[in-house]
Parts: structure tokens; sequence; C-alpha cells
């Protein structure tokens, strides 16, 4: 995640930098949590993960 930041800093204003990373990481931990609700969604709708029963 520290790549994050570098980028960040190569590519916007440092006045921009801490908002951008904010904005970054959010999004990142919101679609982590997404993925995880997803996943337990689709486990409670199917039964189970294989893909054919």
């Amino acid at each position: 995640m520290p790549g994050y930041a570098i980028l960040v800093r190569e590519m916007f204003p440092a006045a921009q930098a801490g908002r951008r990373i904010a904005d970054i990481y959010f999004f990142r931990f919101v679609a982590a949590g997404i993925g995880s609700w997803t996943n337990g969604w689709l486990r409670d709708l199917t039964g189970g993960y294989a893909i054919s029963s």
C-alpha cells in the first residue's frame, strides 16, 4: 500500500496528496468490505462455493 502514496505524490500537487491518499484508502477498504459481503451473500444463496452442485 505505500506505493499509492508514491504514485499520488508524482501525479498530483503536494497540497492535494493527503486528501487523495485518504480517498484511495477509504475506497479500497469499502471495496474489500463489499467483496467480503458479496462472498457471504453468495454462499448463503447457494449453500456453498462449488461451481456445480
